[in-house]
Parts: C-alpha cells; sequence; structure tokens
C-alpha cells in the first residue's frame, strides 16, 4: 500500500513573495508520512449482526466495555446492579447514558450507511479491588520534638504585637528580680561614693592641718 501524505498547516506571509506553487512545494517538504499501523488488516466484507436488522424503534443497542481477560460470554445470566465474580475475581459495572453520540453504520450495497439506529447506553466493567485495612498505629513513624532552647528572648515580633503581649508569668518574675538587682547595686554605688567622698574630705583636712 502506498505511503499517504498527510499535510500540515503553513501560515505564509503574503509579503515574502511566494507563489502557489512555491507554497505546495513547501507543504510537500514538511509533510510527515503516513504509516498503517502493525497487524492492521483492510476489511473488505461487511457484516451486520442479525439482531440490528430486526430492530425495533423501542429497542436499544448497548456498548458493553470489559476488561480484555474477561469473557463476554461470561456476563451471560449476571445482574449489572450488584457486584459479581468471575473466575476468581471480583467485578463492577457501571452505566453510562451516551445519548446519540455514539452512531451505528451497517453495510449496505458494499458500502456503510447510518440508518438511524444509535449507542442508547454504555456498560462499563471493571475489576474491583478491595484494599486491606491498614493498621496505621503500627505503620506510623511518630513525631519526635526537637529539643527546645530555653533563656530565648524574642526580639521581632509579628504585626500587631509587642513585648507584652508575649510576656509570661515567669518573665515577669524575672524582670522583678532584675529590678530588686539593679536597685541593690544602685544602692552599693551610692555607698561607696559617699565612703569615696569622706575619705578625701578626711585627707584634705589632713594635710590642711599639717601645714598649719
Amino acid at each position: 500500500m502506498a505511503k499517504k501524505i498527510i499535510s500540515e498547516e503553513v501560515i505564509v506571509d503574503s509579503d515574502d513573495g511566494l507563489s502557489d506553487s512555491d507554497t505546495e512545494r513547501q507543504l510537500e517538504s514538511n509533510a510527515v508520512a503516513f504509516t498503517v499501523p502493525r497487524k492492521y488488516t483492510k476489511e473488505t466484507k461487511f457484516h451486520t449482526p442479525k439482531d440490528l436488522k430486526n430492530l425495533g424503534k423501542k429497542d436499544q443497542v448497548w456498548l458493553i466495555k470489559v476488561p480484555k481477560d474477561v469473557d463476554i460470554k461470561s456476563l451471560d445470566n449476571i445482574s449489572v446492579d450488584d457486584d459479581f465474580e468471575i473466575n476468581g475475581r471480583t467485578y463492577n459495572s457501571e452505566i453510562e447514558n451516551v445519548g446519540e453520540k455514539f452512531q451505528i453504520l451497517t453495510p449496505n450495497d458494499d458500502t456503510l450507511r447510518y440508518n438511524g439506529l444509535h449507542v442508547s447506553k454504555m456498560l462499563n466493567i471493571s475489576e474491583f479491588v478491595k484494599i486491606p485495612e491498614i493498621n496505621y498505629d503500627a505503620v506510623r513513624v511518630h513525631r519526635v520534638d526537637v529539643e527546645k532552647e530555653t533563656d530565648l528572648e524574642m526580639r521581632h515580633f509579628p504585626t500587631g504585637y509587642g513585648r507584652k503581649d508575649f510576656i509570661k508569668e515567669g518573665r515577669v518574675e524575672k524582670k522583678k528580680h532584675r529590678e530588686e538587682k539593679s536597685e541593690k547595686k544602685e544602692k552599693k554605688d551610692k555607698k561607696d561614693k559617699k565612703d569615696k567622698r569622706e575619705k578625701k574630705e578626711k585627707k584634705d583636712k589632713k594635710e590642711k592641718k599639717e601645714k598649719n
């Protein structure tokens, strides 16, 4: 079978000065060769199920989709409303209303024609796998808290907050202790200054007395 050429859409600017023949040659050079898929067999004879010829206006055509490892004949006498088993495997079904999305072509004088038939519903068969229960307490890795540092001071506060919003009772006591310590230091400094002043006065008096 000869390869078919599938052309690509090309936008040609009129200012480029390309003629129609130049444009065609450009399209052919950019074309992608079509290759027939592997295992493709061209159908020469059309076969129509006998039931399609005898369908009435109230009859429906359903499209059934099954997994590739399920024999369609094994679905006989199976209720589609409940889960069912085939060869030890559990399957469930879902019915989808497709309206007139899929139309049916039937052979007529070596051609395919639409005779008003369409797929009314689609039945999807899929395997149902039950997930076993998981003991999360046994498999979960429990979180380990990071060791917290103590005596840290927050220097940067969120917008709208200040130092006073984050002072706890312990911090208040610590602040009070600092104030007491500062007060004691201030008293000690005053006492030292007083002692130095008194010593200096005594020294000055002694020197003055010796001169006289």
